[in-house]
């Protein structure tokens, strides 16, 4: 009975303690933010490009080279695939990756190119060449030495006399039918005018390898492609290599390459009323000088129209072809970000984001086609941004973290790394690489589980750049110098910015003077050089925003006229009639700013300036802004989690930070240990005194103090 009793005691102490450990548990939960950002799975690793050649790896090769990027701490691969690909070796590969937890996404490369594609489906490109006369002259021009094509299968689309400074456009004559049997044609000009004779090559394009191109505005050829590609990835009749493969990278179109297709003429007409033909030679010609006259404004909106209807047939025939080719097959599509993601209202069509190439266009610092992804990401509430990391031979472990760092603030949240020799291959940054995977998936972690906090929107101009830059990545960075690195000067400022496009604001609610568009919320509204108008609703929600107490600063040029020949003098007028209102409001409101001088203005303090006079605080005041320093702002469960990178590899960074947080305390979370600790370098009034060592960054998560009343808030 004794020992009964006693059983029954323990029996009743055992229950209690089981239901006094379900009655804590909830106070003994893990931190999951902070635990996933310790110890980040394998779904935010960074990701290595695997470029395999014309003859695929062996199996040998595949387990041991897996082993290692596993072992690196990646969590995946990105296999750039050839035209001889073998399925088998490609599907052992998948198979080899999933068991380790890892995935495997594909690249089609930076062209996509094959020889089964048939000369009917091979991209085309018009260049010109040309010659300029003054007149009067009588000239006999040899129009094989102008051109100089030998290749036969090349063809001369147009030879086509301009006058090139009249103040109107005209459409000059056409002198193909005029070449004589001997290959020359007679110039006869009978003004003292400048006249410019242009020949335009219609030829089909070809990869560096000389395998031909697909035609990307051709959707039978895209659907035979893409049909061809999914037989050879398919070993299985009847299967979906979704089932492994987790995404497939297409290039990025580039009207520049492939500008042309077979029904091209018939498509412009309908969609803009006119012929294409008469104007192409100016239109391609990115030798015209910018001027004020009714010659070039003609062209301009030409050019606009062009790339446009390029564009658009790019979305209907190539964009929606791969997504449904991805859909069908169980797999992510993604294209990387460039010029016609801001032609395209600043979005990437896709269900995945990525960030374009690394130091494209000659200067285009700082990574702003991701920032333009990102923005884009932001707006449609999309969690995942992919950046692209490159690091050569003769670079080392600082630079990529530099490079990563300034990718993370640019609004990128997962990484591919590219530019790294496999294992066993003679590099200096492969030893250190998996401190490098751990950091890197630290800050993907946290930055994919928090929201992006943009208060400033900036408005892309991206008609003007089309109309007069055409898809130079370079000329569009040289055409308005401060546009690409304005983002970084407002961020150097302790403000968080957005690009927009004509679209988002056109569509945006307006409601306590601020502009909401998703989830995301803007306080001002930068307007930088903007003189053409994509869609003419935008700027009358902009003067409705004004109405309502937002703000507004207009840069240089002001938005005059729209873009392009469509319904020109009636959405010109609205842009013009609805700009005229503007001007009649609140110039506390809306503020005509001078644009920067190249040569005078620094771009940081001209930014300060201006945010001082529009009266909108940054989120973080920075004593002294420094153009070394760059941040980013989230917010995770409740948290304010800030991040600053200094740029400088050879100078560390000093200032006093300013932050808005009340009733919460900064903690140091330390991505390169994943420990965390209190940031304990502050003033009595809460300003941190922060100094950032060359090349370093800071993580600052700003806690809730559960166990303080919060403070009163600072008058600012």
């Amino acid at each position: 009975m004794i020992c009964d009793d006693s059983r029954m005691i323990k029996r009743r102490v055992y229950h209690v303690l089981i239901l006094s450990l379900f009655l804590v548990s909830p106070l003994l939960s893990a931190d999951n933010l902070y635990d996933g950002f310790k110890n980040p799975p394998m779904s935010v690793r960074p990701i290595i490009r695997w470029n395999w050649d014309a003859n695929s790896p062996g199996e040998q090769e595949i387990i041991s080279w897996l082993e290692a990027f596993k072992k690196a701490g990646f969590g995946g691969v990105e296999i750039s695939i050839f035209e001889d690909v073998n399925a088998q070796t490609l599907k052992l590969a998948a198979d080899a990756a999933k068991k380790r937890g890892m995935i495997v996404d594909l690249s089609l490369g930076s062209t996509l190119g094959g020889s089964f594609i048939s000369p009917a489906e091979q991209g085309l490109q018009i260049t010109i060449s040309k010659k300029k006369f003054t007149g009067p002259t009588n000239s006999v021009v040899n129009v094989n030495d102008l051109i100089k094509v030998p290749d036969p299968n090349n063809k001369l689309v147009f030879l086509r006399l301009i006058r090139t400074d009249a103040l109107s456009f005209l459409p000059g004559e056409e002198l193909i039918g005029k070449i004589r049997p001997d290959g020359t044609v007679v110039i006869d000009i009978n003004d003292a005018n400048t006249h410019t004779l242009y020949a335009g090559v219609l030829h089909p394009v070809t990869t560096p390898a000389g395998s031909p191109v697909l035609d990307l505005l051709n959707k039978q050829a895209a659907e035979k492609y893409f049909s061809n590609i999914s037989a050879k990835l398919n070993p299985m009749p009847g299967s979906k290599f979704g089932d492994s493969i987790h995404s497939i990278e297409c290039p990025s179109f580039e009207p520049a390459v492939v500008n042309w297709t077979s029904d091209f003429p018939q498509q412009f007409l309908k969609r803009y009323g006119y012929d294409i033909i008469p104007y192409l030679p100016a239109v391609l010609d990115n030798d015209l000088p910018l001027a004020r006259t009714r010659f070039y404004d003609n062209i301009r909106r030409v050019r606009y129209d062009f790339y446009s209807a390029l564009v658009g047939l790019y979305h209907e025939r190539f964009t929606n072809t791969f997504k449904n080719f991805c859909r069908d097959n169980g797999v992510l599509p993604r294209i990387p970000a460039g010029p016609v993601n801001i032609l395209d209202s600043c979005s990437v069509p896709l269900d995945m984001f990525q960030g374009g190439i690394p130091g494209a266009g000659a200067n285009m610092r700082y990574r702003t086609w991701d920032k333009i992804a990102s923005s884009a990401a932001h707006l449609v509430d999309k969690s995942l941004v992919i950046g692209e990391s490159t690091v050569g031979n003769t670079e080392n472990i600082e630079s990529l973290k530099i490079n990563d760092d300034i990718a993370f603030v640019a609004g990128d949240n997962q990484s591919i790394l590219a530019g790294v020799s496999l294992p066993g291959e003679r590099n200096p940054v492969w030893p250190y690489i998996g401190s490098w995977t751990e950091r890197n998936a630290r800050l993907s972690y946290l930055f994919q589980n928090a929201r992006n906090q943009a208060r400033i929107a900036i408005l892309c101009p991206a008609a003007d750049l089309w109309s007069d830059c055409g898809p130079s990545e370079a000329r569009m960075a040289d055409h308005i110098w401060y546009l690409f690195p304005l983002w970084q000067a407002f961020s150097q400022n302790g403000y968080t910015v957005d690009f927009v496009s004509d679209k988002i604001v056109s569509q945006a609610n307006i409601d306590d003077g601020k502009l909401h568009f998703g989830s995301q919320t803007y306080e001002a509204v930068i307007v930088p050089d903007v003189f053409s108008i994509e869609d003419f609703l935008a700027v009358r929600n902009l003067r409705f925003y004004c109405v309502k107490g937002g703000k507004i600063a207009f840069i240089g040029r002001e938005p005059l006229t729209s873009a392009g020949f469509k319904e020109l003098l009636q959405r010109s007028v609205a842009v013009d009639i609805t700009m005229r209102h503007t001007k009649g409001i609140d110039p506390n409101q809306v503020l005509f700013i001078p644009a920067p001088d190249k040569d005078k203005d620094n771009l940081l303090s001209w930014t300060s300036d201006m945010m001082k006079k529009i009266s909108v605080l940054p989120t973080v005041r920075i004593s002294p802004p420094s153009d070394k320093l760059l941040f980013t702002h989230y917010l995770a469960e409740g948290r304010d989690i800030f991040f600053f990178a200094n740029t400088d590899n050879t100078t560390p960074v000093s200032f006093l930070a300013d932050f808005n947080t009340v009733g919460k305390t900064p903690w140091v979370w330390n991505p390169d240990t994943g420990k965390r600790d209190k940031f304990t370098h502050s003033d009595k009034s809460g300003v941190l005194n922060i100094s950032i060592k060359q090349g370093d960054s800071l993580l600052l998560v700003f806690e809730p103090d559960t166990k303080t009343k919060p403070a009163k808030p600072k008058n600012n």
